[in-house]
């Protein structure tokens, strides 16, 4: 054995019983011996991780592939290091690398498509769902259920059923499978099949939580809210209580909501109070959801998580400063976090404190360079510096565009289409009010994607949308060096659609689509002041971000006045709202995304 041979292997034995200290040793030595030893920088680039080192470690990582190339191994821990300081990114092309090393791995594969999930890319990870199960060789139970959690991400949820069928077939225990098949029932309409399902599968909590959101998307919202308030009883788990709190509300039942509430707070329990405040800030009830964080111990905060969120409270009520220190100090104890990243931007744009913006917006564009939020608070920071970068991305006149709807499925013509639309989305408006984590308030949405909904009206609908989405792209061009435009590929699908209906004074936040590429407004009915008045009631506006900014107050570049069968196609990083209905008029819609096919 040669010497070089004899010390990787003497580092490599202390690497694995956790002897960094003689494994970094022998490492020295082995550099100073062979400094182009593949062996040594890829150990070496293990070593530094373990060591807390991640800069040295991706040093050496890539050391070790300038070394070799192609290499499966290498690519597969410089990936997992990519993934854990959240480049989800940058480990999922690493992770596409090594599988094409070793297509054998399919376990690279899998990884892959996880990456692309965190990353927040549904329709990539399920092209690399169709990859991994067209690959041959034997596919793993998890393998098909991270596929099957790809296509149902990716609004495919007929496959993504097919997907969790067979694990269930290869591993009847496994429950991600199990409660990811009854959601995808109940997504579907298909509430018997999803109860038999679980019938078929025991009390697994996850199953237990699967059932009652199909209940309560199927319009059994006592047995729904009765499971919840069980599972949450049983585990006191606050992911359970935001389930019951959003059912409650969803369902109108508002006292139950404001005594659940109540009753979190008297426990005193950090993580629930947390949970507690975050359902009142989904309900635009920030003050309220301060008071209750001000109830727990100041030492509660050293935990980033709720100091970021009570940044995001402080920067819904105004408290521009609070929210900038609170963010800061959780962005600087966990900047790999996204949302705690989002938030020290947001706070950086609202104190006017550029130079903070620009760092976390350079960092999380890199990482995420098809995040449209990212895109979105890059745009804001251009327009807050004076950065001509920003007006070809918010040309108005070229990229918000309406048209009318035209006939398909055999109506005679669009308007025909859409009355006959407005009748059948009235049946699907069951809920009370409107779900968390939307961008509506005072309205309601359908509970179920109008994707693999299965009336001819909706149907000949999403027909209808493929002639003005085509007409936009190809309007559009293929600039390689413009964000919107060089990923138009000349193909599409649709990513998601829904429809949503607004009451009194009911409107869309400023917000964007962060997995989108194209979005939209498709207006079914619209009020009839919006129509015959000069109020802007009901108008969607572009470009006013969804808060307060300095050096100087962002505006709205442009507004546009519906009416109904029209159809605004605009890209998914602009920042868009709409302009609050007048008391006792109701608006509905029937928007979608788009995506490159």
């Amino acid at each position: 054995m040669t010497a070089s041979a004899e010390l990787i292997q003497r580092a490599f034995a202390a690497y694995r019983r956790g002897e960094l200290d003689a494994a970094q040793t022998a490492l020295n030595a082995l550099h100073d011996q062979a400094p182009r030893d593949v062996n040594a920088a890829h150990l070496q680039a293990l070593v530094s991780r373990k060591y807390g080192d991640a800069a040295g470690s991706e040093g050496w990582f890539r050391h070790a592939l300038r070394l070799s190339p192609g290499d499966g191994d290498i690519l597969n821990n410089y990936a997992n290091l990519l993934s854990s300081s959240g480049r989800f990114w940058e480990a999922a092309a690493r992770w596409a690398d090594a599988f094409k090393a070793q297509p054998a791995k399919i376990e690279y594969k899998i990884a892959q498509i996880g990456a692309l999930l965190s990353a927040d890319l549904p329709h990539l990870a399920q092209s690399a769902a169709d990859e991994l199960l067209s690959a041959g060789g034997e596919i793993p139970a998890r393998g098909w259920t991270i596929a099957g959690r790809a296509h149902q991400a990716a609004q495919a949820p007929e496959r993504a059923a097919e997907c969790y069928r067979e694990a269930l077939r290869l591993a009847p225990e496994d429950q991600a499978a199990a409660s990811g098949l009854i959601d995808v029932l109940g997504g579907l309409g298909r509430i018997e099949e999803a109860e038999t399902c679980f019938a078929e599968r025991g009390r697994d909590v996850q199953a237990e939580a699967a059932i009652a959101r199909a209940r309560l998307f199927n319009a059994r919202q006592d047995a729904a809210l009765a499971d919840f308030r069980r599972l949450y009883d049983q585990s006191g788990d606050p992911r359970r209580l935001r389930d019951l709190a959003q059912g409650l509300w969803v369902a109108g039942r508002e006292e139950a909501f404001d005594a659940l509430i109540a009753a979190v707070a008297d426990t005193g329990k950090p993580g629930l109070v947390a949970m507690a405040a975050d359902c009142l800030a989904q309900i635009d009830r920030e003050a309220d959801a301060l008071t209750l964080l001000d109830r727990l111990p100041a030492n509660a905060f050293e935990a980033g998580g709720l100091l970021s969120l009570r940044a995001k409270l402080r920067q819904a009520i105004g408290d521009v400063d609070g929210a900038l220190a609170d963010s800061r100090i959780a962005y600087e104890a966990d900047p790999n976090d996204q949302g705690v990243a989002t938030g020290f931007a947001v706070a950086a744009l609202m104190a006017g404190d550029l130079d903070a913006a620009e760092r976390v917006i350079a960092v999380n564009r890199e990482r995420l360079p098809l995040n449209q939020g990212w895109v979105a608070y890059q745009i804001t920071l251009w327009r807050l510096q004076g950065d001509a970068r920003a007006d070809a991305l918010e040309d108005y006149d070229r990229f918000v565009v309406p048209y009318e709807l035209p006939a398909a499925g055999g109506f005679k013509s669009g308007a025909a289409l859409n009355e006959a639309l407005r009748e059948v989305l009235a049946e699907r408006h069951f809920m009370a009010a409107e779900p968390f984590n939307q961008s509506l308030r005072a309205g309601r949405q359908t509970p179920r994607s109008l994707l693999s909904d299965p009336s001819p009206v909706v149907q000949a609908y999403l027909e209808a949308l493929r002639t003005p989405i085509a007409a936009y792209i190809e309007a559009m061009g293929r600039d390689p060096d413009h964000l919107l435009t060089s990923r138009n590929t000349g193909a599409f699908k649709l990513s998601g659609c829904w429809s949503v209906q607004l009451f009194g004074g009911g409107r869309h936040v400023n917000h964007f689509h962060p997995a989108g590429w194209i979005s939209s407004a498709y207006y079914v009915d619209v009020p009839e002041k919006t129509l015959k008045s000069d109020r802007l009631g009901g108008c969607i506006k572009f470009g006013e971000p969804s808060f307060t900014t300095r050096p100087k107050q962002l505006e709205a570049g442009k507004i546009v006045r519906p009416q109904p069968g029209m159809l605004v196609l605009f890209p998914s990083y602009m920042w868009h709202g709409t302009v609050p209905i007048e008391p006792g008029e109701t608006r509905m819609t029937a928007p979608f995304d788009v995506v490159p096919a």
